[in-house]
């Protein structure tokens, strides 16, 4: 019985499509695709709860939470950034980014493999829009529950 062993390597050529862009940096744009099922979510939970005070009061301090989730990460990245740009020379733009739908078309290096820009995006999207979506829905529902006694 001969059994051959594959080098990681040859496994790592192997999953790559010809000469498709492999990227370790998601797209900008993903970034915004999420914010935009955060924004989402958070328009859905207004609509559901922000009726009352307490509800409005506990949304308000949700949103600070939220700005604390996203603007930490983002400070530190323009700090990183300040500082790697007064140690290093300058040099030219990054114009490796290329277009989302390079980006969609290309692959994505994951710790485990590469995937399809789709499959990033997918996976890193489809909770917040999960979330959003399904809290629309209970949104019309209390709209309907409560209607009767407005």
């Amino acid at each position: 019985m001969n059994m051959h062993v594959e080098s990681p390597q040859a496994g790592y050529a192997r999953a790559h499509r010809g000469n498709v862009a492999v990227t370790t940096d998601l797209h900008p744009r993903v970034y915004a695709v999420t914010a935009i099922a955060w924004v989402w979510l958070f328009a859905a939970f207004w609509l559901a709860f922000g009726g009352e005070a307490e509800g409005a009061f506990m949304l308000t301090v949700d949103m600070v939470f939220l700005a604390a989730f996203f603007g930490t990460p983002w400070l530190m990245k323009r700090t990183a950034d300040s500082f790697n740009a007064r140690r290093t020379p300058p040099r030219a733009p990054d114009a490796s980014q290329g277009t989302l739908e390079e980006f969609l078309n290309g692959d994505f290096d994951t710790l485990t493999g590469p995937v399809s820009g789709w499959s990033a995006l997918i996976q890193i999207a489809i909770v917040p829009f999960g979330l959003a979506f399904l809290m629309s829905c209970m949104a019309v529902i209390f709209a309907i529950i409560r209607a009767p006694y407005l």
